[in-house]
């Protein structure tokens, strides 16, 4: 199994290679068609999984039957670890949107991984409370930003999943719906500012495809320092 993408995820961050390698032995590789899900709300967390290839969106539905876009996971990221770590319900359902590759662990393996090396489960606590603070932030945000700030600030977090730390234009791939789901906000809004900003040239695209051609000048919308 590659490891680079075990690698590049917050999980095994700072773990020596012995422990990684432990870590793989016990992965076992599943493969997820497009439109396939991976894991359901309100289901027992029995596994987690570290995306190798490809890409999932996260979603969840309300009580009233509202179905909202959390995030969007792709390689080196994990799945399901939070549930795992805590022993409480799948918090949202995992679709992959493309062609997809993970390496799943049992909630039993994994745990007892994280008893044979403690780096794993600070790792984990590290994670979940950084899920945690960005879900504060992204409810702090619906009442002191404008909605146009908000989607900025959702394009922007897309473009450093994209590319690591967002330092130069890229391509993201996401619809309008979605982006209005990533910002709280109404497709009409989103669809109003991405209009603006193409006559700006700071974005050009469509059709679930958003090109930015001027993080600078997207930057100073989004009030990033």
């Amino acid at each position: 199994m590659d490891l680079t993408a075990l690698h590049k995820s917050e999980l095994f961050h700072s773990l020596d290679r012995e422990a990684v390698e432990a870590a793989t032995q016990a992965a076992v590789l599943k493969r997820t068609r497009a439109g396939s899900r991976l894991l359901k709300q309100g289901d027992r967390p029995d596994h987690l999984f570290c995306v190798l290839d490809g890409r999932f969106k996260m979603t969840t539905v309300s009580k009233e039957g509202a179905e909202k876009t959390l995030r969007f996971m792709e390689a080196g990221d994990m799945i399901g670890c939070a549930a795992v770590f805590k022993d409480f319900p799948y918090p949202a359902t995992a679709t992959a949107t493309t062609n997809s590759v993970v390496a799943a662990w049992s909630g039993k393996q994994f745990k007892e991984l994280m008893r044979q090396h403690p780096q794993i489960s600070a790792n984990a606590l590290a994670m979940v409370g950084a899920r945690a603070e960005e879900m504060l932030e992204r409810v702090r945000a619906v009442t002191t930003d404008t909605a146009e700030r908000r989607v900025a600030k959702a394009l922007m977090r897309l473009l450093a999943k994209s590319r690591g730390e967002p330092a130069a234009n890229g391509e993201v791939m996401v619809s309008g719906q979605e982006l209005a789901e990533l910002s709280d906000t109404t497709l009409y809004t989103v669809s109003r500012a991405i209009s603006a900003w193409k006559k700006a040239g700071i974005i050009e695209g469509g059709r679930g495809r958003i090109d930015v051609r001027d993080l600078a000048k997207l930057s100073v919308i989004s009030g990033a320092d």
